[in-house]
């Protein structure tokens, strides 16, 4: 199924509530990592989304994303947009753009972000975050490595294992410093389900799509901790090759 044979993903989410799983400014926030990914989009179909994600608990939080892909033989690109509000206290605005060369085995690419972030009526300051990463493709087996941080916090490494035995089904294993975090995709004709667990620091997302002319439309929910208990929609459209 087009679905997850081309749309192969790296399981990092961006942003404050994505603390259960990455703070990448690299993926659009709200949106699952089996929909959309800026990371592993390098040998996907180019195509482009919106999403939305709110905390579901007292604290009034809340993630607007806009993302696109696009290629050219070799070469892919990459932007994602992200803002997101705490309350009347914090407000962030952040802009992502990667390039990408592949081959049919392996690729290479680089990323930068400007971050924006205020406390309204208060102080603004700016933070900027590079990336790098290398793929490795053999057959249903993708890994992914990526190195990348802000400038005023240091690089950190992050590595993915991807694989998928049928264009039904795909199995992942994503790891970082302080956590690792599983995931699935399974799809039934024009519905998928989807699942993701953390561990340690126990988290778990459950999200559900369908699929209709290359038209991906989804929710997930993603609980675990104390500040953790997000609800996410996007809407995400996958291009022919």
């Amino acid at each position: 199924m087009w679905y997850v044979r081309n749309l192969m993903v790296l399981i990092c989410l961006c942003c404050v509530w994505a603390k259960a799983f990455s703070l990448s400014p690299a993926e659009p926030s709200p949106v699952s990592p089996f929909a959309w990914s800026s990371v592993l989009n390098a040998y996907g179909a180019p195509g482009f989304g919106v999403a939305y994600g709110t905390l579901g608990k007292d604290v009034d939080e809340s993630h607007y994303s806009a993302f696109a892909n696009w290629e050219y033989r070799r070469y892919r690109g990459a932007f994602v947009y992200d803002y997101g509000e705490l309350d009347s206290l914090y407000a962030v605005s952040r802009g992502y753009l990667e390039s990408s060369l592949v081959w049919d085995y392996f690729g290479f690419g680089a990323g930068y972000a400007l971050s924006m972030e205020w406390n309204p009526g208060g102080d603004f300051w700016t933070r900027h975050f590079f990336d790098v990463r290398a793929l490795a493709r053999f057959r249903s087996l993708l890994l992914a490595v990526d190195v990348g941080g802000f400038a005023d916090e240091g690089p950190e490494p992050s590595a993915a294992l991807f694989w998928t035995p049928s264009s039904s089904f795909c199995v992942m294993a994503n790891w970082k410093q302080d956590y690792t975090v599983f995931g699935y995709s399974l799809c039934f004709s024009y519905v998928c389900v989807e699942s993701r667990f953390r561990a340690p620091g126990f988290a778990v997302s459950l999200g559900a799509s369908l699929n209709l002319d290359g038209w991906n439309l989804g929710g997930s929910r993603l609980m675990g901790g104390e500040d953790l208990d997000w609800n996410a929609l996007w809407l995400v459209k996958t291009l022919k090759k």
